[in-house]
């Protein structure tokens, strides 16, 4: 059953455990990590295997997606063996595979990994707030924050563009939680400061985490103990009318209130009344990131829509698509996926300017990834909308081929031509078993009886069918009490009664005047006075 491993016959069975490293039971693959876009998902489930960097995904056995390019002969979208396309991706004998085209599933269910970091630490933590957390910095949508291409693992670069220098002091505690040097209005600093201008507060390449060298911004969306806390979560998007699919949490996306660094007694929720005067307001846990990947088999008018504070970016096929940087506000913005391997962005900033298209690498028939970026690093509000248009996916569809002379699972029989549609004994057209001595139903024409068992040695169905020994049949079975047996049983004089018992006779002890006797002394022996007829012997 789903869920559930049994390893022996006779023991009980056991639960599937997602990411031990094990696939087991009915899991379609089980790679121990939580990293989404490496075939395997945190959630075990089949995914395309997608170059870190970019080019066309490669879909894998399980998936339910069959490309041109794969070598797979079917792809049913599990990896179970025996229902026609086999856990290799292979037509199994007696069955014949053909592509249909799915419907569009009412929700769509995608893996959202997300980390939570330090941004309001506590008076007890031992730990360093990350100082691109919470850092008393705002700014504008700023663009170049990261490199335009992912990296070898499928993750954002810093640009350092927007790095702060070195000799800015980092504030690390609560009642303080700002950067020193946070107004740097212009990347070069040449500008005066200004809160509404240029990169202010946003990368502190020059500033390690205590006992974590290098870039903190490395660490945003991969996973490392001690800077931050990772969760996967399956999130459903719902389809509207128009087949585009959309998540947007009413109170905004808060996915470690309560959870997180704050469970562990490191990290504070962000008070906004204590914080800035105002009557309570709900407080959340803010200081996080999200990753979401979503697969698509691309056709070309695939429309995209974002929206989101903090950071928002969105690559296609690994190149930046959408660039909404900085800790700012809400932005929104549109891309669509043109069928000549471009892409339009409405609302988008200097980069790709409104209206105008730019190549992404992308080719119609591939599989491609999308790979959306998401940090929440500032107090106050957590806005995050994802809206993606449906996509059909065609896979397999395996029927058995009745005929063949291949008993499949689904099938009772197939004796190939010799199929018919009576098929005493044998199989039908419908590769159903025809009637049989066996089925507990008499086919009168072939058998005398079928209880289903015929097993019976008198006074039923016999092997083969045949009606087994029993009172009337004409013979006397003496093993089964039978005193005659003359067939008719009608009790006549001298005949067989019911049950196969003695009707009235001479020499029964009972004399029959109408039958004749004039005697009878229960024997039937001559010169005792009552001869073998039941007639009076005279005297000698």
């Amino acid at each position: 059953e789903e869920g559930w491993v049994c390893d022996e016959v006779g023991k009980a069975c056991r639960k599937t455990v997602c990411n031990d490293g094990t696939k087991e039971g009915d899991e379609p693959c089980d790679d121990g990590n939580q990293i989404v876009g490496d075939g395997c998902t945190p959630l075990c489930q089949v995914e395309p295997s997608c170059p870190p960097s970019g080019g066309a995904c490669a879909s894998g056995c399980g998936d339910g997606l069959i490309l041109p390019t794969d070598a797979e002969e079917c792809d049913d979208g599990n990896s179970i063996d025996g229902d026609g396309c086999s856990a290799t991706c292979k037509v199994e004998q007696g069955y014949v595979c053909t592509l249909v085209q799915g419907q569009l599933p009412a929700t769509l269910e995608l893996p959202f990994v997300f980390r939570d970091f330090i941004s309001l630490p506590t008076a007890a933590t031992t730990k360093t707030r990350h100082p691109d957390f919470n850092d008393g910095c705002r700014g504008k949508l700023v663009e170049g924050v990261v490199e335009s291409v992912l990296d070898g693992q499928g993750k954002p670069v810093n640009s350092n563009k927007c790095d702060l220098p070195a000799a800015c002091s980092i504030d690390v505690d609560y009642t303080a939680s700002h950067d020193y040097c946070q107004r740097r209005a212009s990347c070069d600093g040449a500008e005066p400061p200004d809160w509404n201008l240029g990169c202010v507060g946003l990368t502190h390449a020059n500033h390690p985490i205590a006992g974590h060298p290098g870039d903190p911004f490395n660490y945003w969306y991969r996973d490392t103990p001690g800077v931050n806390i990772t969760k996967v979560q399956t999130v459903a998007l719902q389809k509207n009318a128009q087949n585009v699919y959309t998540y947007a949490p009413n109170a905004g996306l808060f996915p470690f209130d309560n959870a997180g660094w704050e469970a562990s007694g490191d990290d504070l929720e962000f008070n906004m009344d204590v914080a800035v005067g105002t009557p309570p307001l709900p407080q959340h846990n803010y200081g996080f990131t999200t990753e979401v990947r979503y697969y698509f088999q691309f056709k070309g008018g695939e429309v995209l829509w974002f929206s989101g504070d903090d950071d928002v970016w969105v690559f296609v096929n690994g190149h930046l698509a959408l660039d909404l940087g900085g800790k700012h506000g809400r932005f929104d913005a549109t891309l669509v996926l043109n069928a000549d391997g471009t892409a339009t962005c409405a609302n988008c900033t200097t980069v790709n300017p409104a209206g105008t298209s730019f190549p992404v690498g992308i080719t119609v028939g591939n599989v491609y990834e999308i790979a959306l970026f998401h940090a929440e690093r500032q107090t106050a509000a957590s806005n995050f909308t994802l809206s993606l248009t449906g996509f059909v996916k065609q896979k397999s569809d395996c029927k058995s081929v009745c005929g063949d002379g291949v008993v499949t699972p689904d099938e009772e029989c197939d004796a190939g031509d010799a199929n018919g549609p009576e098929a005493y004994n044998g199989c039908t057209t419908k590769c159903e078993r025809g009637a049989y001595c066996g089925d507990g139903h008499p086919d009168l024409a072939d058998e005398d009886c079928d209880d289903g068992v015929n097993i019976s040695e008198y006074l039923g169905c016999a092997p083969g069918c045949k009606n087994g020994p029993s009172c009337g049949d004409g013979f006397v079975q003496s093993q089964f009490d039978e005193e005659c047996d003359d067939g008719v049983l009608a009790g006549e004089y001298g005949g067989c009664d019911a049950g196969c018992v003695l009707g009235p006779r001479c020499g029964d002890g009972t004399i029959q005047k109408a039958a004749g006797e004039s005697c009878d002394d229960g024997n039937r022996t001559n010169r005792d006075g009552c001869s073998a007829n039941c007639k009076v012997e005279a005297p000698r």
